[in-house]
């Protein structure tokens, strides 16, 4: 067992500044101190929030008897941010109690997060004697698309949820983002008002922090792993690492904008990634930093009766993304696998995209359009499956 020792005022600096009162000595330069305090803070304003802008639909959903149903597949590139989103505001508009399958994509999000204001957990029983259906279904069409998912937008927005969601359970599954054009659906101007002015990674944050808690011992674990590692220094992250990508570039232009007090965390979906075999200048490697995640998911997963190794990598992607949030500069390149992270982090700024060499100011509320070829990419629908099931007359239009 790894016991990690961290400098007992460190410590006591971060027991202050994450109690329940917010401390304004917590403010000072204290490294990550300082960065975990404001994330937790921002987090626990965000749960308040939440709380209070869907007190009703909390309160109400307790009565529903039917459910919709969010159920992750293998491309859902990151498990919860635009499907998951979606499918939790097509609940609120159809009027029925959220869960999220706990099988199918998903199936450890019991072990890892505590529920938050929704109680969206539930087990295979739950759909014992109940019928079943899918919003729409994968389909084989891929050339077709794009065309696919306008005509599913336009009619999702259209749709009488009492006529067309019959079933007990309805499943909506994959990444798709469909938050703005649900806007248009008559009931959200009653419903979720709010949503108009509402950017979509702000609801992202919104809606990630009031579902979702994660459990104090990995949230304590990865607060001991930042603190032991960074100490005072800020936290950089370059996210999407490949072979061709030059660090000493990115070391260089972090050191033109910040200094020299900081450390590089270096994220990667696949195994390119060794600080050790770098042919990189010793000063280069002098600034990154690593992050023990397999360790923090054993520990985590150490009481399970689940198969951990099933599922491993997106696990590790799930702790992953609770580190890159605490980043005070987050570097995405072109490559870059889930923009969620981005979406977390307390702050606007300091978020940059990395292409072709160039590194370069981005926006969060636009980011998703940045890289819209690598992480927008539409699965294929059955559609004749989607317009018999919701709208027939919808075929004439594929």
């Amino acid at each position: 067992m790894r016991i990690t020792i961290i400098p007992i005022q460190i410590y006591l600096l971060y027991l202050v500044c994450t109690s329940l009162v917010e401390y304004s000595n917590c403010t000072e330069n204290n490294g990550i101190v300082n960065t975990i305090t404001e994330q937790i803070n921002m987090e626990k304003r965000l749960r308040t929030s939440f709380n209070e802008l869907f007190k009703t639909y909390r309160n109400d959903s307790l009565f529903y008897k039917d459910y919709f149903m969010y159920a992750c597949e293998d491309r859902c590139m990151g498990g919860y941010d635009n499907g998951l989103v979606a499918a939790f505001l097509l609940a609120v508009l159809s009027e029925r109690r959220f869960v999220i399958h706990p099988q199918h994509g998903l199936p450890f999000y019991n072990e890892i997060y505590d529920t938050q204001n929704v109680e969206w957990k539930m087990t295979t029983d739950t759909l014992y004697n109940k019928s079943v259906d899918l919003v729409f279904k994968p389909g084989r069409e891929k050339y077709r698309t794009n065309t696919d998912y306008q005509v599913i937008k336009k009619r999702l927005c259209e749709i009488d949820f009492e006529l067309h969601f019959t079933s007990d359970v309805m499943i909506l599954s994959g990444n798709e983002d469909i938050i703005i054009d649900l806007r248009r659906h008559p009931r959200t101007s009653c419903k979720i008002p709010w949503l108009f002015q509402t950017h979509v990674p702000d609801f992202i944050r919104l809606l990630h922090n009031g579902l979702f808690r994660l459990k104090d011992r990995t949230q304590n674990m990865i607060t001991a792993e930042l603190i032991e590692k960074v100490g005072d220094n800020k936290l950089t992250c370059f996210v999407g690492y490949q072979k061709n990508v030059q660090l000493n570039s990115v070391v260089n232009y972090l050191n033109s904008k910040f200094g020299n007090n900081y450390k590089l965390y270096v994220s990667s979906e696949n195994d390119y990634f060794d600080g050790a075999k770098l042919r990189e200048s010793s000063f280069v490697k002098s600034k990154l930093v690593h992050f023990d995640g397999r360790r923090i998911l054993e520990e985590t997963m150490k009481y399970s009766k689940r198969n951990v190794s099933a599922d491993q990598n997106t696990l590790l992607h799930v702790i992953e993304v609770h580190i890159l949030k605490f980043c005070e500069v987050l570097i995405l390149a072109d490559n870059t696998y889930d923009l969620l992270p981005s979406h977390l982090r307390r702050n606007d700024d300091n978020l940059y995209c990395y292409r072709h060499g160039i590194i370069f100011p981005c926006i969060r509320e636009l980011i998703s359009g940045t890289f819209r070829n690598k992480n927008n990419i539409p699965e294929p629908i059955d559609m004749m499956y989607f317009c018999s099931k919701n709208n027939t007359s919808c075929i004439t239009e594929i």
